[in-house]
């Protein structure tokens, strides 16, 4: 590293643990009526240091960051919020930068050293309960402050209201994509100790995951029995036996060592039924959610027309795969996902926006949360394991919002 820039960045960490100590003091002797004028004096100076560091940072994370909270801040400045509740909004903004001073301790600590481990457990703990739970709880909840903050200043100013719903999503998505990649460097530093990171365990668990999807349908709809949760089980249903089949039969040969990995398709057959077991699975669960709906016949039309679009272009795709000797083989599977992402991204949007918000925002961050796990990657060969997992949470809330619908 050049002398310049390790000064630099020797400056900008000093700064800015300074200023996380300050914040870090008010946060926790916080009170509104109390010392809200000493909290509020903490704004200007966090808004000047991520305006300074937007030209000396090379990080697009920490770019997309510094605009981000920027943002919040400035809708406080700009919109005269009252100070009493400006300080409630930038109140969790700011908390979450305790987490940052352990990270800030990071630079200064010799890795060799056991304080290293210790202080990197601390940041991980102190990042998800900060910038994961709390933020979750005090700024994305359907019933927490931000909306009650938009509902008095700019309940007609969408301008200002998408500034601010998109800036504080955006932070907490950035806040996930960055906990995904410490759980990444924590997977890989287990791997080394114990030996789980293997293809034939991750299949033979996917073997059976997503068959608790079933009780897990069938104990929420039977406190709001209704017709049109049929529709739901039989794609569950369909998608856990045709999963099941799907990866039993690679997590056999693999443990049979008929194959080494499983970049490659092995069963054409299995895979095809997989593929349109998701397909039904997600237009299914778009049908049920809009059974009652007064224009039914849009959304599910088109989500139709979406999945059979894709359907006909992954079924191209596998063909030309089992019948092309140059076609790359690994490349299947990349481009079978690309195309079922656009019919159930479809699904998704409709579902959002036709459920009640207690359950269709935490759905659409367990899809956000998937979106990202797919491009971190962050359990390796373990990660398909882990999606089946979020696919049961998925599910869960998914029976929540066909049960509550509008």
């Amino acid at each position: 590293m050049k002398p310049e820039i390790n000064t630099i960045l020797h400056i900008k960490n000093i700064t800015l643990f300074g200023i996380c100590i300050i914040a870090s003091y008010m946060c926790i002797n916080f009170n509104v009526t109390n010392n809200c004028d000493i909290f509020k004096n903490i704004h200007p100076i966090l808004g000047v240091f991520f305006l300074i560091d937007l030209f000396f940072t090379k990080s697009n994370d920490i770019f997309i960051h510094h605009i981000i909270s920027l943002c919040i801040l400035l809708y406080g400045f700009i919109l005269t919020v009252e100070n009493n509740d400006k300080c409630i909004l930038n109140y969790t903004l700011i908390n979450t930068e305790m987490s940052t001073i352990f990270l800030i301790l990071k630079c200064y600590i010799n890795k060799n050293s056991k304080w290293y481990h210790i202080n990197n457990g601390i940041f991980y703990l102190l990042f998800f309960k900060f910038r994961l739970i709390d933020y979750y709880n005090n700024v994305i909840r359907y019933d927490s402050t931000l909306y009650l903050i938009i509902n008095k200043y700019t309940p007609n100013n969408y301008l200002g209201t998408g500034i601010l719903l998109v800036s504080s999503y955006g932070l907490y998505i950035l806040n996930l994509y960055w906990f995904l990649i410490m759980n990444k460097i924590l997977f890989k530093q287990l791997t080394t100790v114990y030996q789980i990171n293997t293809y034939q365990i991750c299949h033979y668990i996917c073997s059976y995951t997503l068959f608790l999807n079933i009780p897990v349908c069938i104990y929420i709809y039977s406190y709001n029995k209704n017709e049109k949760n049929l529709l739901d089980i039989i794609g569950v249903s369909t998608l856990s036996i045709c999963s099941y089949l799907f990866h039993n039969d690679i997590y056999y040969k693999l443990y049979t060592n008929q194959i080494e990995t499983d970049e490659e398709p092995s069963n054409y057959m299995l895979l095809i039924n997989d593929n349109l077991s998701i397909h039904l699975r997600s237009f299914l669960t778009v049908a049920t959610n809009y059974y009652y709906h007064n224009f039914w016949y849009i959304f599910i039309v088109s989500s139709f027309i979406a999945h059979i679009t894709s359907i006909y272009r992954i079924l191209e795709n596998i063909i030309q795969c089992a019948t092309d000797l140059h076609y790359n083989k690994k490349n299947l599977y990349k481009i079978n996902n690309i195309l079922t992402q656009l019919p159930i991204t479809v699904g998704i949007v409709y579902i959002f926006i036709n459920s009640k918000p207690q359950y269709s925002i935490p759905f659409l961050l367990v899809n956000i949360i998937i979106g990202l796990l797919f491009y971190v990657k962050p359990f390796y060969n373990l990660n398909h394991v882990v999606f089946h997992i979020l696919l049961l949470v998925q599910n869960y809330y998914l029976c929540l919002c066909h049960t509550t619908n509008y």
